[in-house]
């Protein structure tokens, strides 16, 4: 459930933090709240200064080409989701994050996990994708699709190298204690 907090305490908290006698955590833990809580009413109080205390109610829409923007901010600048959302005034956090999601989903970008080690590729791999403005074909795209698609192809046969190799080692481990066996007989 959300709380929903006035702007006097919200004045309160910025206030205590402003002067630096507390903490945010401390501060958090008198009154019963998440530190993250805290941060965000500060953080935004710094940003955006005394308006961003009174809670607005409305419910805002935006536009394809805004939401696409903004995710390729974020990219750019390589941005947590907070900070994206304070730098464009977006008060719901995981709605930046839904909208990433939602695009790696129609990009077809949600690649199978089949190797742990290489999840650091498959994220460098993504975020080329969403630096790329989907509109445009240019050579540039095209050759870092060929590539992506180089990349996906190897770490395939890797991985079934990899799977091989295990099944052989273990099918060669069983043969040698099948010969020790037989000369203990």
């Amino acid at each position: 459930m959300v709380r929903k907090y006035s702007y006097e305490f919200k004045k309160y908290l910025v206030t205590l933090l402003e002067s630096g006698l507390i903490s945010a955590n401390e501060l958090a833990r008198r009154h019963n709240i998440h530190k993250g809580v805290v941060c965000k009413i500060y953080n935004r109080y710094k940003q955006f200064g005394d308006k961003s205390l009174q809670h607005t109610y409305t419910r805002n829409k935006y536009s394809r080409e805004f939401k696409l923007n903004v995710l390729k901010y974020k990219a750019e600048n390589n941005l947590s989701y907070e900070q994206t959302a304070l730098h464009f005034n977006i008060p719901s956090v995981s709605a930046i994050h839904d909208w990433h999601k939602l695009c790696c989903e129609i990009m077809e970008v949600n690649m199978v996990e089949r190797n742990q080690t290489n999840k650091k590729n498959i994220k460098a791999i993504k975020d080329t994708i969403k630096l790329v403005n989907t509109s445009e074909e240019s050579e540039e795209v095209k050759q870092l699709k060929a590539r992506i698609a180089e990349l996906e192809k190897e770490l395939y046969y890797k991985s079934a190298e990899n799977a091989y190799l295990k099944k052989l080692d273990a099918l060669m481990q069983e043969k040698k204690q099948k010969a020790q066996e037989k000369k203990r007989k």
